[in-house]
Protein backbone atom coordinates (compact mmCIF):
# COMPACT_ATOMS: atom_id res chain seq x y z
CA UNK A 1 0.00 0.00 0.00
CA UNK A 2 2.60 2.32 0.82
CA UNK A 3 4.77 1.98 -2.55
CA UNK A 4 1.08 2.58 -4.15
CA UNK A 5 1.29 5.60 -2.31
CA UNK A 6 4.76 6.93 -3.28
CA UNK A 7 3.78 6.01 -6.92
CA UNK A 8 1.09 7.61 -6.67
CA UNK A 9 2.84 10.94 -5.16
CA UNK A 10 5.93 10.90 -7.23
CA UNK A 11 3.69 11.17 -10.62
CA UNK A 12 1.53 14.14 -9.07
CA UNK A 13 5.16 15.64 -8.22
CA UNK A 14 6.03 14.97 -11.73
CA UNK A 15 3.07 16.18 -13.49
CA UNK A 16 3.33 19.50 -10.95
CA UNK A 17 6.76 19.74 -12.09
CA UNK A 18 5.36 19.44 -15.69
CA UNK A 19 2.65 22.01 -15.21
CA UNK A 20 4.90 24.71 -13.14
CA UNK A 21 7.80 25.13 -15.62
CA UNK A 22 5.79 24.49 -19.14
CA UNK A 23 2.51 26.12 -18.48
CA UNK A 24 2.39 29.38 -20.70
CA UNK A 25 0.43 31.16 -18.00
CA UNK A 26 3.53 31.11 -15.62
CA UNK A 27 5.43 34.37 -15.36
CA UNK A 28 9.04 32.29 -15.84
CA UNK A 29 7.85 30.61 -18.82
CA UNK A 30 9.11 31.74 -22.49
CA UNK A 31 6.57 33.77 -24.63
CA UNK A 32 5.18 31.79 -27.42
CA UNK A 33 3.12 33.09 -29.86
CA UNK A 34 1.94 29.83 -30.40
CA UNK A 35 0.28 29.84 -26.57
CA UNK A 36 -2.61 31.16 -25.24
CA UNK A 37 -2.75 34.60 -23.54
CA UNK A 38 -2.72 34.49 -19.80
CA UNK A 39 -1.97 36.92 -17.05
CA UNK A 40 1.74 37.40 -17.89
CA UNK A 41 1.80 38.02 -21.46
CA UNK A 42 1.52 41.60 -21.32
CA UNK A 43 4.74 41.45 -19.06
CA UNK A 44 6.41 39.09 -21.40
CA UNK A 45 5.56 41.63 -24.06
CA UNK A 46 7.09 44.70 -22.14
CA UNK A 47 10.33 42.44 -21.75
CA UNK A 48 10.94 42.62 -25.33
CA UNK A 49 11.44 46.31 -24.98
CA UNK A 50 14.90 45.46 -24.50
CA UNK A 51 15.26 42.37 -25.92
CA UNK A 52 14.97 43.20 -30.07
CA UNK A 53 17.21 39.95 -30.91
CA UNK A 54 14.76 37.51 -28.99
CA UNK A 55 11.18 39.48 -30.39
CA UNK A 56 12.77 38.80 -33.85
CA UNK A 57 12.96 35.49 -33.00
CA UNK A 58 9.37 35.02 -31.50
CA UNK A 59 8.27 36.49 -34.75
CA UNK A 60 10.48 34.37 -36.63
CA UNK A 61 9.64 31.25 -34.74
CA UNK A 62 6.12 31.77 -35.47
CA UNK A 63 6.81 32.11 -39.05
CA UNK A 64 5.84 35.52 -39.36
CA UNK A 65 7.25 37.75 -41.92
CA UNK A 66 8.23 40.99 -40.73
CA UNK A 67 10.74 43.58 -41.91
CA UNK A 68 12.85 45.35 -39.44
CA UNK A 69 13.24 48.87 -40.15
CA UNK A 70 16.14 51.36 -39.50
CA UNK A 71 16.43 53.42 -35.82
CA UNK A 72 14.96 56.63 -36.58
CA UNK A 73 16.16 59.18 -34.66
CA UNK A 74 13.93 62.39 -34.35
CA UNK A 75 14.62 64.45 -30.94
CA UNK A 76 14.84 63.30 -27.11
CA UNK A 77 10.81 62.46 -27.17
CA UNK A 78 10.64 60.76 -31.00
CA UNK A 79 12.24 57.85 -33.14
CA UNK A 80 12.62 54.58 -32.78
CA UNK A 81 15.52 51.72 -32.73
CA UNK A 82 13.22 48.44 -33.04
CA UNK A 83 10.45 48.95 -35.03
CA UNK A 84 9.03 46.56 -37.56
CA UNK A 85 6.97 46.49 -40.51
CA UNK A 86 4.56 43.10 -40.55
CA UNK A 87 4.59 41.65 -44.42
CA UNK A 88 1.50 40.08 -45.27
CA UNK A 89 3.76 37.38 -47.71
CA UNK A 90 2.30 34.38 -45.91
CA UNK A 91 -1.49 32.88 -46.54
CA UNK A 92 -3.63 34.02 -43.96
CA UNK A 93 -2.57 36.91 -42.80
CA UNK A 94 -3.78 40.12 -42.20
CA UNK A 95 -2.83 42.87 -44.31
CA UNK A 96 -2.29 46.34 -42.49
CA UNK A 97 -3.13 49.59 -45.16
CA UNK A 98 -1.50 51.66 -44.51
CA UNK A 99 1.51 49.63 -43.30
CA UNK A 100 1.99 49.84 -39.56
CA UNK A 101 5.29 51.01 -38.66
CA UNK A 102 4.99 49.44 -34.44
CA UNK A 103 7.88 48.46 -32.15
CA UNK A 104 8.54 44.59 -32.37
CA UNK A 105 6.69 44.25 -29.25
CA UNK A 106 3.77 46.21 -30.57
CA UNK A 107 4.09 43.77 -33.62
CA UNK A 108 4.02 40.84 -31.36
CA UNK A 109 0.90 42.06 -29.57
CA UNK A 110 -0.47 42.24 -32.84
CA UNK A 111 0.21 38.97 -34.31
CA UNK A 112 -1.18 37.74 -30.76
CA UNK A 113 -4.47 39.73 -31.07
CA UNK A 114 -4.87 38.85 -34.77
CA UNK A 115 -4.63 35.39 -34.43
CA UNK A 116 -6.43 34.80 -30.83
CA UNK A 117 -8.97 37.49 -30.73
CA UNK A 118 -9.62 39.20 -34.27
CA UNK A 119 -10.01 35.86 -36.29
CA UNK A 120 -11.66 34.14 -33.64
CA UNK A 121 -14.08 37.15 -32.94
CA UNK A 122 -15.00 37.67 -36.84
CA UNK A 123 -15.49 34.18 -37.01
CA UNK A 124 -17.89 34.02 -34.12
CA UNK A 125 -19.67 36.94 -34.70
CA UNK A 126 -19.95 37.69 -38.70
CA UNK A 127 -19.14 34.32 -40.08
CA UNK A 128 -16.20 35.30 -42.23
CA UNK A 129 -12.51 36.10 -41.61
CA UNK A 130 -10.82 39.64 -41.95
CA UNK A 131 -8.44 40.19 -44.64
CA UNK A 132 -7.43 43.59 -44.22
CA UNK A 133 -7.38 45.89 -40.59
CA UNK A 134 -7.22 49.79 -41.77
CA UNK A 135 -5.59 52.20 -39.64
CA UNK A 136 -5.12 55.92 -38.76
CA UNK A 137 -1.39 55.37 -38.60
CA UNK A 138 1.33 54.06 -36.69
CA UNK A 139 4.67 55.84 -36.14
CA UNK A 140 4.07 59.86 -35.90
CA UNK A 141 6.24 62.17 -33.94
CA UNK A 142 3.32 63.90 -32.26
CA UNK A 143 2.13 64.48 -28.68
CA UNK A 144 -1.04 63.42 -27.21
CA UNK A 145 -4.06 65.02 -29.27
CA UNK A 146 -2.05 66.43 -31.79
CA UNK A 147 -1.54 69.77 -29.54
CA UNK A 148 1.44 72.19 -29.41
CA UNK A 149 1.77 71.24 -25.75
CA UNK A 150 1.50 68.34 -23.41
CA UNK A 151 3.09 64.95 -23.74
CA UNK A 152 3.89 62.94 -26.77
CA UNK A 153 2.18 60.24 -27.46
CA UNK A 154 3.05 56.57 -27.67
CA UNK A 155 3.25 57.14 -31.58
CA UNK A 156 6.11 59.19 -31.23
CA UNK A 157 8.20 56.18 -30.05
CA UNK A 158 6.11 53.67 -32.46
CA UNK A 159 4.33 52.20 -29.45
CA UNK A 160 0.80 52.50 -30.64
CA UNK A 161 -1.28 52.25 -33.94
CA UNK A 162 -4.85 53.21 -34.37
CA UNK A 163 -7.34 50.98 -35.67
CA UNK A 164 -10.23 52.49 -37.72
CA UNK A 165 -11.49 49.68 -39.40
CA UNK A 166 -11.75 45.63 -40.36
CA UNK A 167 -12.64 44.55 -44.15
CA UNK A 168 -14.12 41.36 -44.01
CA UNK A 169 -13.07 38.27 -46.56
CA UNK A 170 -17.25 38.97 -47.97
CA UNK A 171 -16.51 42.13 -48.68
CA UNK A 172 -18.05 43.55 -45.81
CA UNK A 173 -16.13 46.51 -43.69
CA UNK A 174 -16.96 47.06 -39.73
Amino acid sequence: MRLVLLIIALALLLRGYEWVTHDSRMPWTPLSLAAPIGPFTTRKIDALADDTPQCHRLLEEAAIDYSPLPPVDAGPQCGYDNAVTLTQDQPQAIAYSPAAKTSCPVAVSLVLWEKQIVNAAAARHLGTTVEEIVTYGSYTCRRIGGGQTGNYSEHATANAIDIAAFRLADGRTV
